[in-house]
């Protein structure tokens, strides 16, 4: 295995979790009714999915990789905004 191969596969699974993480917290955060911090966490969130969309050059993998977390972001980020 490559450096460039494991690199990538280490950043790809390393975003992956932050993505995760961060969308997870989002919704913690509008249960708890901590309207900023879930807007936060939705925006890193956000700027996490542009990461991998720069780190993948696959459109077709990345939509049906990430399209849900896409969905469930942008959905709690309007969430928290109505608050």
């Amino acid at each position: 295995m490559s450096n460039d191969t494991t690199f990538y596969s280490l950043r790809y699974n390393q975003l992956k979790i932050l993505l995760i993480l961060n969308s997870n917290s989002a919704m913690t955060n509008i249960k708890l009714e901590h309207w900023d911090r879930a807007v936060n966490n939705a925006l890193r969130g956000m700027r996490t999915l542009k990461r991998l969309k720069k780190l993948m050059n696959d459109d077709e993998k990345y939509k049906e990789d990430f399209s849900v977390l896409k969905e469930k972001l942008e959905y709690r980020m309007l969430e928290a905004r109505k608050h």
